[in-house]
């Protein structure tokens, strides 16, 4: 029993150690300032105010310069299922720097949030849901 333990346990760290080396994109190539213009980050504002980039929680597609569309699951509270309000967040774009402001930044607030009605906390279904932002946009 203790071999098959210890050999479990041995090809797991192995496993983990591999995975940690390894890059995360295979073929890819590093973005250019500009390539990227209609991705953002969804950031947790009082985080992001504290530490640039430490607020970064999930990624998002411009559909036009004041709707963001991303996944539900990133303003929902999984474990509850309450749905975070809008001044929890903000949108950053602008820039391929998640961790420094650039001169590209632009960092806006988000006035509403519109998660799929029929979103489930449980099964992560219809795991879609938009993000309206405040200012000028993006």
């Amino acid at each position: 029993m203790w071999t098959q333990s210890l050999l479990l346990l041995s090809v797991a760290a192995a496993a983990l150690a591999a995975s940690a080396t390894e890059p995360k994109i295979i073929g890819g190539f590093p973005a250019e300032q500009g390539d990227t213009l209609h991705q953002v980050s969804i950031r947790f504002r009082v985080l992001d105010e504290k530490a640039f980039g430490r607020g970064h929680i999930c990624g998002g597609s411009l559909i036009n310069n004041r709707t963001v569309l991303t996944a539900a699951h990133c303003a929902v509270d999984l474990e509850n299922g309450m749905r975070f309000p809008a001044s929890t967040f903000r949108v950053v774009g602008g820039s391929v720097e998640r961790m420094q402001m650039t001169e590209n930044t632009v960092v806006v607030g988000v006035d509403k949030v519109f998660v799929h009605e029929r979103f489930s906390t449980v099964t992560i279904a219809n795991d879609i849901a938009l993000m309206i932002v405040g200012g000028g946009g993006l």
